[in-house]
């Protein structure tokens, strides 16, 4: 999940990113693009039409594995109310991990720290620092 949330954000793929992220985000997504949860073809439509060129970069995944640091993993969790969690959501999260994800973005390397969550038996990308 981590490692096809971070392709999907420098390759600017609305319909990875919608694949690899938990219900409750697509939900926000769904709201902020003012369609809803059952027309994910739409919403994947409405975010390509607002890529362009300048988005899309070449990336590939060199390495991935769970952080050990979990310095930043408490203040993700205390902020998940910025996503519209209900209640019902906060009840399907079974477990929250960090994981490092290094890439190669148009010929840099670049670290990526994804917060994930297993959300309903499923591990999804929440968030990316």
């Amino acid at each position: 999940a981590a490692e096809n949330f971070v392709l999907a954000l420098y390759t600017a793929d609305p319909e990875k990113m919608i694949n690899c992220i938990p219900e409750f985000i697509v939900r926000e997504l769904a709201s902020q693009y003012g369609t809803n949860l059952n027309d994910i073809e739409g919403l994947i439509n409405l975010m390509s039409a607002q890529i362009s060129q300048e988005d899309i970069s070449d990336c590939v995944i060199t390495s991935s594995n769970i952080s050990s640091d979990l310095s930043l993993l408490d203040e993700y969790k205390e902020n998940m109310d910025n996503y519209g969690v209900t209640t019902e959501d906060f009840s399907k999260i079974e477990e929250y991990s960090l994981v490092n994800v290094l890439a190669e973005v148009d010929d840099e390397d670049i670290e990526n720290i994804v917060f994930c969550v297993k959300y309903d038996g499923v591990w999804c990308a929440v968030d990316i620092d």
